[in-house]
């Protein structure tokens, strides 16, 4: 927060390859006491940043453009820009906000207003840990997302991931439980050539490999 008034408790800063500071930006808004979890660079210059409460985007000259509040009890882990100029984010929701016990992973879809598209959640069931950490976009508009999930399979205990896909629509396609049994998450995807699709996997014993 150097060079902020002193009520302002966020800022953006920018920085060239070196390390050295390129621009400073204040968050002064009655938000801004709300931690920043989440930013990306967006394809006209601009950030969208989520911040505890709120999704808010920024143009290429950092003015805020917009700024959409989070549903309540949802965080958001992960943000990508669509092909289409949209944008959806995944993360976790206490399921009865939505209205069903469904599971805690979330995936949210706005277009490039900030108007809510719509809402998902997923997952095994409401009293275990869930959050989806990553989504990526496939080459059929269609997205995949990996959700974290401590729970109980075949009566035995699973602390693993379950990928989901979810259409441009928001409609769960189907989703996998990905090896190994008993890798703690998926911290990335990447789409690779051939339509691979690739997850980096932070197992229990902190090694990490790839699975396609």
């Amino acid at each position: 927060t150097e060079n902020c008034p002193s009520s302002v408790q966020n800022s953006i800063q920018q920085f060239d390859n070196e390390g050295n500071i390129l621009g400073n930006w204040c968050l002064t808004d009655s938000e801004n006491n709300s931690n920043i979890n989440y930013i990306i660079s967006t394809n006209d210059g601009g950030l969208l940043i989520s911040t505890t409460t709120t999704l808010k985007k920024f143009n290429s000259s950092k003015i805020l453009e917009w700024s959409a509040n989070h549903t309540p009890n949802s965080v958001i882990s992960n943000i990508i820009e669509t092909s289409d100029g949209h944008f959806v984010a995944v993360g976790s929701i206490d399921p009865t906000v939505l209205g069903n016990t469904n599971g805690g992973c979330y995936m949210v879809k706005y277009d490039s207003l900030g108007n809510m598209l719509w809402q998902r959640n997923f997952g095994d069931s409401i009293d275990v840990i869930e959050s989806a950490y990553t989504v990526a976009e496939l080459s059929n508009g269609n997205f995949i997302t990996a959700c974290f999930s401590n729970n109980l399979i075949d009566d035995e205990f699973f602390e693993g991931t379950w990928m989901y896909t979810v259409n441009p629509s928001g409609d769960v396609l189907g989703h996998k439980i990905l090896p190994p049994y008993g890798a703690q998450s998926y911290s990335n995807i990447i789409i690779e050539g051939r339509g691979y699709v690739v997850a980096i996997i932070t197992a229990s014993n902190g090694e990490t490999s790839k699975f396609r």
